[in-house]
């Protein structure tokens, strides 16, 4: 008898089975993982040194250390059934899907008390297929995926039909997909919290001013972002101080018509009395070139400025005879709407007073008139 034979009433492995094992690859095992391998061999009566049975060891991350499961062929399981004299046979179903198999389905026949019982257990493709770093099948999943996965679920069903026999035991093709390399690590999207402004962003930003137009570096001035790095968590002030200085530049300006220009001199350094509809100043064309000057820098502005500013006396209207501007009716009504006078009749009453001749609507209004009614409505 060979000296690797497990002799009847043996304990253990003997020195010479031990060294032979490790040449089959059981090396480095604990002896109590080498007790218990030695157990399943002597009651499932299969022959470790002709591979009927074997130890594969895999590293247990969690665990950090290896671990060893011990493994047989779908034929093992067979033959342990069949020497119990109760196994009787096994039918197989597939489940597919575009011609691949999404799952399989054995029933084991087993012969309990002179009885022919079923035993059946299902096996699905992505529990046991084994695959490569691309996440493809590999191997014999690649081949016959059909047979791997009966073969699973074989060895499933007759664990069910006989727990006793099979019990601890599993088979290769049941862990194939623990051999599976890992998958090739992927780089994750990296994304800046807090990214600077997109060049698309900023061209529609500076778009936006150059049609209005204004300047863009005194927008950004005005949203305090001068000298800064713009980030997209500035945007929002961005538009807030385009907002601002668009309406600054262009609110409604009273009697924004002048006659004759005067020789050229520098701004009157006289504070305007203030003035205010729904909020908003009421603002002649020298307050507007006096911002310009504090915006800009320059020391002189046009004499237009210069004549409609405050400390000048009020500007002369060009053409009092012709019909009053959308700007000078824009502005009655809201000065009106301020000074509470919100129906067209009373509103009409109010300019028949002013004037000295009846007005049925705002549209009747010469500009010479329409600068009285808004010196009527203008509280000094």
């Amino acid at each position: 008898m060979s000296n690797l034979v497990i002799a009847p009433g043996q304990q253990q492995f003997t020195p010479q089975q031990v060294a032979t094992l490790k040449q089959l690859g059981v090396d480095k095992v604990s002896d109590g993982d080498l007790a218990v391998f030695f157990h399943q061999c002597v009651r499932t009566g299969l022959d470790p040194f002709a591979k009927q049975i074997y130890m594969v060891g895999r590293w247990d991350n969690r665990a950090n250390a290896t671990r060893y499961t011990i493994q047989t062929g779908i034929d093992g399981y067979r033959l342990i059934a069949e020497r119990t004299g109760k196994y009787a046979g096994s039918d197989e179903t597939w489940v597919e899907e575009n011609g691949k198999p999404v799952s399989a389905t054995v029933t084991v026949r087993k012969i309990v008390d002179g009885q022919v019982c079923n035993f059946s257990a299902t096996a699905r493709i992505e529990e046991y297929v084994q695959t490569g770093k691309d996440g493809k099948p590999m191997g014999l999943w690649a081949k016959m995926p059909h047979r791997m996965l009966a073969k699973c679920a074989e060895a499933l069903a007759l664990r069910k039909a006989f727990p006793q026999d099979l019990s601890g035991l599993y088979t290769a093709e049941e862990m194939s997909q623990a051999d599976s390399p890992a998958p090739a690590p992927q780089m994750a999207e990296i994304r800046e919290i807090n990214p600077v402004v997109s060049a698309d962003n900023l061209a529609r930003f500076k778009a936006a001013c150059d049609a209005v137009p204004l300047s863009h570096t005194e927008v950004i001035r005005t949203a305090g972002l001068e000298g800064k790095e713009i980030r997209e968590s500035d945007m929002p002030a961005l538009r807030a101080a385009f907002k601002k200085v668009k309406e600054d530049l262009f609110a409604p300006i009273q009697d924004a018509e002048i006659v004759e220009p005067f020789p050229s001199r520098k701004v009157v350094d006289v504070e305007p009395e203030p003035e205010f509809v729904e909020g908003y100043p009421i603002r002649t064309v020298a307050d507007v070139e006096a911002e310009l000057v504090d915006m800009f820098g320059a020391k002189e502005v046009p004499v237009e400025a210069i004549q409609s500013h405050p400390a000048n006396g009020k500007p002369k209207i060009k053409d009092p005879s012709a019909p009053a501007t959308p700007a000078q009716l824009g502005v009655i009504r809201k000065m009106a709407r301020n000074a509470n006078i919100i129906s067209n009749d009373d509103l009409a009453s109010l300019c028949t007073d002013a004037v000295g001749r009846a007005i049925s609507k705002l549209d009747d209004l010469t500009k010479g008139e329409a600068s009285q009614i808004i010196d009527t409505l203008n509280p000094k």
